[in-house]
């Protein structure tokens, strides 16, 4: 419908509308096909794009940074232990 309001719309539209119009028919025709069928025996192979690579390379980041928070906190926790059993036994010897 947008096709025929353009051609009211445009001069010089009219004549170019059906060669447009079998195009998309052809395009619309093309896109409803069913997809051919990938024959079993062939090995699909590897797609390595950049968007992949990146996205690997993101993620690696990310773990590495949540497992540096996650030591960082058990060396901060487990100092803080230290340090209580070490007060004991300075106030245990010191009387």
């Amino acid at each position: 419908e947008l096709i025929w309001v353009l051609s009211s719309l445009i001069p010089g539209f009219d004549s170019y509308l059906p060669t447009l119009t079998e195009k998309l028919h052809a395009v619309k025709e093309k896109y409803l096909a069913a997809p051919h069928p990938v024959p079993s025996n062939v090995k699909e192979k590897w797609d390595f794009s950049f968007a992949s690579i990146w996205n690997t390379l993101v993620w690696l980041m990310l773990m590495n940074f949540f497992v540096k928070i996650v030591n960082a906190t058990a060396q901060d926790h487990l100092k803080k232990q230290q340090d209580k059993q070490l007060a004991k036994k300075v106030s245990a010897s010191g009387h």
